[in-house]
C-alpha cells in the first residue's frame, strides 16, 4: 500500500560565511510539520456492502498501516538526522492537533525517532520511552487547526463550492452524480457530497475492502472531480492565507526565538498537523 506523507522541514544551519564552507556548518534547530498517517475513512455511505467493524481501529482513526506509516517517518528523520538527534527526550517538543488520529500519527513517529539508548532505557529490552505530547482544543488551537478559529473563512469556503458548484463543473457531471447517488445512496449534489464518497472508497479499495462493481465505472471521474474540489479551496489567497499563514508564521518566530537564545534545550520541534494546512504550504 503506498501513500503520500507530506511533511515540511525547517532548519537553522549558523557559522558558516559562505554557502561553500560545508565544514563550518552547524545544524541547531530542526522543525518539521507532518500530516496524520493512513486513517479509516469518518463514515461509510448507505449502501456500502462493508461493515464498520472492519475498521478495527475505528472509523476516522488512525489504522494500523498508518502507525507503520509514521514509524517509518521517525526512523528516515532519525537516520537522517544521526548526528544532530540524540535519544534525550528533552530536547524535542511536539504539537498535535486534538484529533486523536494526529496524536497516535505522533506517537507512532517519536516510538522511532526517539528510541532511547541503553541510557535512556527504563525497562530493559523495551526500545520505546514515554514523551509527551502537547495539544489544546480545536477552538483555541490557531496554529493546528486554524479553520475553527475563522468563521469568516468557513464561510468563503462555502461560497467558492457554490460558485464553482451546480452551476459550472458539475454541471458537466450530472449523469454520473446521479449514477452516484442512486448507487451508494448518498444525495450527491454538490463538492463535499463528492469528496465525502471518494474518501471512503479511496480507503476501502486501499485496504481491499469489498468494492461494488458500479464503483469502477465512473472511478477516473470521480477521482478527478475530487481533485478539483482541493483546487477551489487551495487558489484562494484568503483561504492560503489563514490556513497555511498560522503555522509557517509560529515556525518563523520559534526559529527566530531559537536563534535570540530561547530553547535553550530544545533542538527539535514536531507538528502533527492536519492535511490541509501541509496542502496549503505548497502554494506559498
Amino acid at each position: 500500500m503506498s501513500r503520500l506523507v507530506w511533511i515540511i522541514l525547517v532548519t537553522i544551519i549558523c557559522g558558516a560565511t559562505s554557502l561553500y564552507e560545508e565544514e563550518e556548518k552547524e545544524l541547531i534547530f530542526l522543525q518539521f510539520v507532518f500530516r496524520n498517517g493512513f486513517s479509516a475513512p469518518q463514515q461509510l455511505y448507505p449502501n456500502d456492502p462493508n461493515e464498520p467493524r472492519r475498521w478495527e481501529d475505528g472509523l476516522g482513526e488512525l489504522t494500523l498501516e498508518g502507525r507503520k506509516q509514521m514509524f517509518a517517518l521517525g526512523k528516515e528523520l532519525r537516520k537522517r538526522y544521526k548526528n544532530f538527534i540524540t535519544a534525550n527526550p528533552r530536547e524535542i517538543t511536539m504539537q498535535a492537533a486534538v484529533h486523536p488520529k494526529n496524536k497516535r500519527s505522533g506517537l507512532s513517529l517519536l516510538a522511532s525517532l526517539y528510541a532511547p539508548t541503553d541510557f535512556w532505557e527504563f525497562m530493559p529490552g523495551l526500545p520505546w520511552q514515554p514523551i509527551p505530547i502537547f495539544y489544546i482544543s480545536a477552538r483555541e488551537d490557531k496554529v493546528l487547526s486554524p479553520l475553527h478559529n475563522c468563521p469568516t473563512v468557513v464561510e468563503r469556503m462555502e461560497k467558492l463550492v457554490d460558485l464553482y458548484g451546480t452551476d459550472t463543473v458539475l454541471d458537466m457531471y450530472k449523469q454520473q452524480l446521479k449514477f452516484w447517488s442512486l448507487n451508494s445512496g448518498i444525495s450527491i449534489q454538490n463538492w463535499n457530497d463528492v469528496v465525502s464518497l471518494h474518501r471512503i472508497l479511496y480507503a476501502e479499495k486501499a485496504y481491499n475492502h469489498t468494492i461494488p462493481n458500479w464503483v469502477q465505472k465512473y472511478w477516473t471521474e470521480l477521482e478527478c472531480l475530487n481533485d478539483y474540489a482541493y483546487k477551489i479551496n487551495f487558489n484562494d489567497p484568503k483561504i492560503l492565507k489563514v490556513v497555511g499563514g498560522p503555522i509557517l508564521w509560529h515556525l518563523v518566530n520559534s526559529a527566530v526565538d531559537k536563534t535570540n537564545g530561547d530553547f535553550n534545550h530544545t533542538k527539535v520541534m514536531a507538528y502533527s498537523g492536519v492535511s490541509k494546512s501541509l496542502y496549503s504550504e505548497n502554494y506559498f
